[in-house]
This record gives structure tokens, C-alpha cells and sequence, in this order.
């Protein structure tokens, strides 16, 4: 029923984004014989023979899959089929493991007004004990009050997703990528490609990491406050760390740097693998380490993505980047759930350690230019100060500063809340909490790849505005959510605008900055993240006893509205003084380069 429901909405959305749908008449399918046989059988097993022939149902429901992969082989070349079969996969691996039938969450059966227990019938979803692989199960619900009640799972929601990009893609919508030659020409990068590779493995650990540290807390009775240490350990010092450290990013090799805080990581993690229980104590300095190192790297890499893709690419790169972060922030902790399940924690933290460590070996190949010598700033705290005279002054960096400053700060004061608002204000399930970071994952991937489509027609700054203007409407309509599935949806169109706004301000600080100064600049405005993020995450215990959880995050709507509104006001003067050769402020940059101008060619490969 849900496959319903996206191509319903692909009917309406493609004629307002500019597509065609007649052009789905020159779409040739192959093999189309193979999904009318499938639904035939699970129409004939699941509603017409459902208590007779017993022993045929589970067999026959799997061969129905069996014949669906057929079908996704065979059409493979049509854009947006090889997801749909990523999510048949995942069906199908649920099915499997619990015997032909899919597991479903006994709250979703509820909320979707379904009978819970169909006697001796067979029933292709159903609630049961012990259940393998539960979180591939139909656990989300459409309500009872709306059209087409049922259950579905993460499977049908990727499937649909895969549906709703296909017909965008092959009926030539606006919201698509209109010009896939630049993704090739980016893949055509070898020294990207390594780049790539490296932050998918790590972002991918990290996720596993996250989960399997979970774990350890809850299992070891360290308590639940602890998490909240955790995430204050890393981000604190990242803050002080981003901001003191930054000259080293420009003074440095930034290949060396990557490569150094990859191995520094490998061994914090790794140092969690000697003790079989590890003490508080010590999962706060690993954090504190993760933090600390991860503050010189991210900067670092962004720093140098454009002295390794042309000016053309790097918005491509960007988005690249982005997806597959947030591919990895929606796999990662389910991988990590199986891990935790079917084995042992340790394995995940050895799993993250290995992404590190590969994450620097595919680094050590790279050549990666660095700023001329005549170019390079003075060092220590001089280099230091000529970095903060550099944001003082100019009006773009501030004006993105305080806007996704401010945008950090509305959602850490909100996330910390958001499994009490779910468990106790929406009667939602402990899974419903992972689908509710699922579903925001779920936006921001879509966001990501929309971003080079929408950015020629819109600019960076109201990529900007319309990512904070959707992330500030989603989290305010979700304060009066009466039901878990209101919040997905508009969880979706949140994480849409997260990703806008982040691939937007990260390319805007890219291309704007000189090389000399990049460094300094990205540390500069990550250290103002982590700084909002530990703010925000104090200020939510005191605003939920004062407002209640929904009071919370109408504040939080409210202030990711006002930073929308204030990034034409902060950011247009500054982007367009600086776009056109000005000198931010008071002609500083002329004091650190030859050239008043930002640097945005890529200079000539050189050994890192």
C-alpha cells in the first residue's frame, strides 16, 4: 500500500518539477511477466487461500522475491531500480531469517488498526516472538484513520523511494540531476575517488561505532546519563580543539594531518579491545580523543577538496560527499545492530579501528597540492590571529557562522528530547526512535543529491534559506504531531533541508576563501558548530522542565526560521563583495596574498 502512496505522489510532483510523465511510454521493461506472476501468488497465498495449503505459503512467499530480483536484474540499466532492489533485499532477508514470514512490531499492527493474531491463516506479516532481524520488519504504520492503513517496513520505504526517483529521473524532472555528466567526470578523479572511499569507510565506522558504544553503556549498567557525557566529550574539545589547532591545517600538510588524526583515532578505538569491560573513564577519553582528532580532520578535507576537483566539480563533490555520509549514518547503526546482536561489541570497535587505519592508507596516495611557500601564513598564535582577523572581517564567513551556528544550536537543544517525545508524547516504540533518525537520514540523502540540480536555479544563499526555512517548518509542525507517522514525513523534509544547507555553506566557504586561509576558515566555523552543539544540548534539560517537550521545539522551529530569514541579510553583501574580488573587511586579505582575489583554480598536482 505504500508503493501506492509514492506513486501517487510521483504523479503530482513530476508535472510541478517540470517532468513528463508520457514519457514513461518509451520506457521498454523486461521480463515484466515475472512481476505479474509474483503479485499473482501473493495475491492467491496472502487473500484467497490464506488457511489452505498449508506448508506452500512461506515457499511460495519467498519465491515471489526470487522472481522480483529477476525482474530488478533484468531492468537493472533503469535509474532508480537498483534501490528498489536494495530494499527488496532487505525484505527479503527478514523473510528469510524468520521462516517465509515478515516480522511486524505488535505497536505498528496497532497504530495501522490491523488484527494482531489471524489463528492457524497464514499471514505474510505478523508479530513474533523472537523474531530475527526485527528492525527489518514492518515497523512503521500508516494510521488506521487514513486511506490504505498497513504496516511497512524500511525495505518498502527504500523501495518506494527508488520508485519515486525513477520516475522523476526518466520523466526529466527539475528536482533530478540534469547534467550526470559532471558525476562522471568527478568519478574520472582519481585522487577524489581515493578521498571518497576513505570518508565513506570512516563515516560508515563511526555509525557501527555509535551503536556498539550504545550497547556497551546499557549492557554494563554505566547508565544512561553517560551517553550525554559522551557526546559532550567529544564535542568539547573538538570546539576548543577546531579553533586552537586550526592554523596547523594551514601550516602543515593537510594529507599528513588526515592521515596522522586517522591513525590517532585507529588507536583510541583499538585501546577499547584490550579491556573486556571498559570503564567510564576511559570511553570518555576515547570520545575525547575521536573529538579532538576529528576536529583537524574534517576541516582538513574540506580545506583540500578543492585543490583536488576543478571549480566546476566542487559543488558535485560536495554533494557527493554528503549522500554518502548520510548513507552511512542510515547503515551504519544497522549494521552495528547486527553486529551487537549476532556477535560480539568488540567486533564493531574493531571494525572502526580497520576504517581508520584503511582510511589512511587510501590517504598516503594521494598528491595533494599545498599553498605556495611564499604564501603560507607566519605560524603558531600569529598564524592563529591572522585566521580570526580573517572572520572578523569578513561578512560571509560571519554571516554563515552565526546562521548554521544558530541552526546547530535549534536542533542539539531539540535531538536530546526526541526519544522521550516520541516514547511519551506519541506512545511510540523503542524502534519507532531509530525509524525517526532513519527517516531524517532518509531526507537529507535525497537532499544531498538534489542540491547540484537545485543550486543552478536557486544560488547557494537560497539553498540556504529554503534548507533552514524546511528544517524550521518540519520541526515546528512536528511539535503538534498528534501520531509517529505525521513525524516521519516531516522528519524527511527536514533532514531535505539539512542537507541542503550544509552542502550550500560548505561550498560557499570553499570557493570564497583563499587557499592560504581555507584551513583556518573551515576549523573556524566547525568549532562554532561543536560550541551551538554543547550550548544547545545544556540548554535542553532547562527548557524542557520550563516549556515541556513541545514548547522545546516550537523554539526550535522558531530559531531555525529566524536563521532563514537572516541569511539574506548577514550573507548576500559579503558573498557577492567577496565573489567579485572585494576584500572582506577592512582589505585584509591583501595582507596575506599577492592577489586581493580568492584563489578557485586548482593549482598543479603536487606531492602532499
Amino acid at each position: 500500500m505504500l508503493l501506492v502512496f509514492f506513486g501517487l505522489f510521483a504523479v503530482l510532483t513530476v508535472p510541478m518539477a517540470g517532468g513528463n510523465l508520457w514519457r514513461l511510454a518509451d520506457v521498454r521493461l523486461r521480463g515484466q511477466w515475472l512481476v505479474g506472476v509474483a503479485l499473482a501468488a501473493q495475491i492467491l497465498f496472502i487473500s484467497i487461500l490464506p488457511g489452505r495449503l498449508e506448508g506452500i505459503h512461506a515457499p511460495a512467499h519467498l519465491l515471489t522475491y526470487a522472481l522480483a530480483a529477476g525482474f530488478v536484474w533484468l531492468n537493472r540499466a533503469i535509474p532508480g531500480v537498483w534501490l528498489m532492489g536494495v530494499g527488496g533485499a532487505a525484505n527479503f532477508a527478514a523473510i528469510a531469517a524468520n521462516g517465509g514470514v515478515m516480522p511486524a512490531s505488535t505497536s505498528a499492527l496497532a497504530d495501522a488498526g490491523l488484527v494482531l493474531d489471524k489463528g492457524e491463516a497464514f499471514a505474510n506479516s505478523a508479530a513474533l516472538e523472537d523474531a530475527r532481524l526485527p528492525m527489518l520488519g514492518d515497523i512503521f504504520a500508516i494510521p488506521a484513520s487514513w486511506p490504505l492503513s498497513n504496516v511497512f517496513s524500511v525495505g518498502d520505504l527504500v523501495i518506494g523511494v527508488g520508485l519515486l526517483a525513477s520516475l522523476h529521473v526518466l520523466c526529466r524532472s527539475k528536482l533530478v540531476w540534469p547534467v550526470p555528466s559532471d558525476l562522471r567526470a568527478l568519478m574520472r578523479e582519481p585522487h577524489f575517488g581515493r578521498l571518497w572511499l576513505a570518508q565513506i569507510g570512516s563515516s560508515l565506522g563511526d555509525f557501527i561505532y555509535s551503536l556498539a558504544i550504545a550497547v556497551t553503556v546499557v549492557d554494563q549498567g554505566l547508565g544512561v546519563s553517560l551517553l550525554a557525557s559522551i557526546l559532550i566529550a567529544q564535542a568539547a574539545p573538538a570546539a576548543v580543539c577546531g579553533l586552537l589547532g586550526a592554523p596547523l591545517i594551514d601550516l602543515t600538510s593537510r594529507k599528513r594531518l588526515m592521515i596522522v588524526a586517522d591513525l590517532c583515532r585507529a588507536l583510541a578505538v583499538g585501546s577499547l579491545l584490550l579491556s573486556d569491560s571498559p570503564s567510564s573513564a576511559h570511553i570518555l577519553a576515547v570520545a575525547a580523543c575521536l573529538g579532538t582528532f576529528g576536529a583537524l580532520f574534517q576541516p582538513a578535507l574540506y580545506a583540500s577538496l578543492p585543490n583536488l576537483v576543478s571549480p566546476r566539480l566542487l559543488l558535485t563533490a560536495n554533494a557527493t560527499l554528503s549522500a554518502t555520509f548520510h548513507l552511512a549514518v542510515l547503515v551504519g547503526p544497522l549494521v552495528g545492530a547486527l553486529i551487537a546482536t549476532h556477535a560480539d561489541v568488540e567486533l564493531a570497535f574493531a571494525v572502526n579501528a580497520g576504517t581508520f587505519v584503511a582510511s589512511a592508507l587510501l590517504l598516503v596516495g594521494i598528491r595533494m597540492p599545498q599553498p605556495a611557500p611564499e604564501r603560507r601564513p607566519a605560524g603558531g598564535i600569529a598564524a592563529l590571529g591572522e585566521g580570526l582577523r580573517y572572520v572578523a572581517g569578513s561578512s560571509l564567513v560571519r554571516g554563515v557562522a552565526v546562521t548554521s551556528g544558530l541552526a546547530m544550536f535549534a536542533a542539539s537543544m531539540r535531538s536530546p528530547l526526541e526519544p522521550s517525545f516520541i516514547l511519551d508524547d506519541l506512545q511510540g516504540t523503542v524502534g519507532a526512535v531509530g525509524s525517526a533518525v532513519a527517516a531524517w537520514g532518509v531526507g537529507m540523502l535525497f537532499g544531498s543529491c538534489a542540491v547540484p540540480a537545485l543550486e543552478r536555479r536557486w544560488g547557494a544563499l537560497k539553498l540556504m534559506t529554503a534548507g533552514l526555512g524546511a528544517m524550521g517548518v518540519a520541526t515546528a509542525v512536528a511539535s503538534q504531531a498528534g501520531d509517529i507517522t505525521l513525524l516521519y514525513i516531516v522528519w524527511m523534509l527536514g533532514g531535505w533541508g539539512n542537507a541542503l544547507l550544509t552542502v550550500a555553506y560548505e561550498t560557499l566557504l570553499q570557493q570564497r576563501t583563499p587557499d592560504a586561509l581555507r584551513g583556518r576558515v573551515m576549523a573556524a566555523n566547525e568549532a562554532v558548530l561543536d560550541a551551538t552543539l554543547v550550548a544547545g544540548l545544556a540548554v535542553a534539560g532547562i527548557g524542557a522542565a520550563a516549556l515541556d517537550t513541545r514548547g522545546v521545539m516550537v523554539v526550535s522551529g522558531a530559531l531555525l526560521l529566524l536563521a532563514a530569514v537572516l541569511v539574506p541579510v548577514l550573507l548576500r553583501t559579503g558573498s557577492h563583495a567577496e565573489r567579485d574580488g572585494g576584500e572582506p573587511g577592512d582589505g585584509f586579505l591583501a595582507t596575506v596574498a599577492p592577489e586581493a582575489a580568492p584563489v578557485l583554480e586548482r593549482p598543479a598536482p603536487a606531492a602532499g
